[in-house]
């Protein structure tokens, strides 16, 4: 069965293993994904090798229904991260 694990525990083990201090591994941790949050934002295509890559792609319109009502209603364009899986990820799991 597969656990939540949540961005301090994350912090937590990084911070130990790298003999940081756990307020160090916040903030560059935090850093580091606000940054990809930002060069996703521009439209840029993110590659880590062996990791995988995150790419900003715009979903077309559609139809879509309610569950609730039953209604039919149209779902703009929206853009949405894809992410795929490299070699090493893939490999691993």
């Amino acid at each position: 069965m597969s656990k939540n694990v949540r961005k301090k525990s994350i912090i937590n083990t990084v911070a130990e293993r790298t003999n940081n201090t756990q307020d160090y591994t916040r903030r560059v941790i935090e850093k580091f994904l606000s940054e990809i949050m930002h060069e996703l934002g521009k439209g840029n295509r993110l590659e880590f090798r062996g990791f995988g890559v995150f790419e900003v792609v715009t979903r077309k319109q559609k139809r879509a229904r309610n569950p609730k009502t039953k209604e039919e209603v149209l779902v703009p364009p929206h853009k949405v991260v894809r992410f795929k899986m490299g070699k090493e990820m893939r490999n691993s799991l």
